[in-house]
């Protein structure tokens, strides 16, 4: 695939028959479906992010997508860089929950931890490492 806008943070659906990859320079996340040969198919948008930053404006253009995964339910859990929050998408592109860090603007990365049901989380402002539960 070519011609993407910084591209940063890749995760396979549990079918793997999707490659999501985020598009942050866009503030959304992209979809390729995957053909049975493996070769990647035209994308499309998955889901397109809300412009609300935390940062200041000279660096307002830092806000996009960073790292994602996909939980044990196929949802993704993408980590908003500049918005300070996570946010957890169903299968079908649809918004499900958003989570605002407690400190820090700035997530980088997450990770699923299926056994307990928890989200480890990176923020790059403070250096911190985030364990969220979910119910």
């Amino acid at each position: 695939a070519g011609r993407l806008h910084f591209p940063n943070g890749i995760a396979l659906a549990q079918d793997g028959r999707r490659l999501y990859v985020n598009e942050h320079r866009c503030n959304r996340t992209l979809h390729f479906p995957i053909a049975p040969n493996g070769a990647l198919l035209a994308p499309q948008v998955f889901y397109a992010y809300d412009g609300e930053c935390q940062l200041a404006p000279d660096e307002a253009f830092e806000l996009g997508p960073d790292g994602l995964c996909v939980d044990d339910q196929g949802c993704l859990w993408v980590a908003h860089y500049g918005g300070g929050k996570l946010v957890q998408l169903n299968p079908q592109g649809e918004l499900l929950r958003l989570i605002r860090l407690p400190r820090g603007r700035r997530p980088t990365s997450a990770a699923w931890h299926a056994g307990e049901q928890a989200l480890y989380v990176t923020e790059a402002e403070f250096g911190l490492l985030y364990r969220v539960t979910l119910d």
